[in-house]
């Protein structure tokens, strides 16, 4: 039996999708940004212990990154690709059924 409460469907159409989308954006995103860091060899470009990364946020404010920070970010993105990926994709599956716009 189909669900045609209207206050349902419009937080499935205004709540759920979207969220969908944006959760399985950032699986393909955390994918590309992991791949990128292995196929340009960033672990030894930004290696553990390797300091502060000169990328000028001393001057405009922002917090500063190290070469440990970056790798611990790599860290949770293959975290998240390994959490969505186990048992056959059920969880990224899931999301993919609902999602409408995936592409990062």
């Amino acid at each position: 039996m189909p669900v045609t409460n209207p206050e349902a469907i419009a937080f499935c159409n205004a709540r759920i999708r979207p969220v969908a989308d944006k959760l399985a954006q950032v699986y393909y995103l955390a994918k590309q940004i992991r791949n990128e860091w292995y196929a340009n060899d960033m672990g030894s470009k930004l290696p553990v212990g390797g300091g502060t990364v000169a990328d000028g946020a001393a001057g405009d404010g922002r917090h500063p990154i190290t070469a440990d920070s970056a790798t611990l970010i790599i860290n949770r993105l293959e975290d998240l690709i390994n959490d969505l990926e186990a048992n056959n994709s059920a969880k990224l599956f899931t999301l993919l059924a609902v999602a409408v716009n995936s592409n990062p």
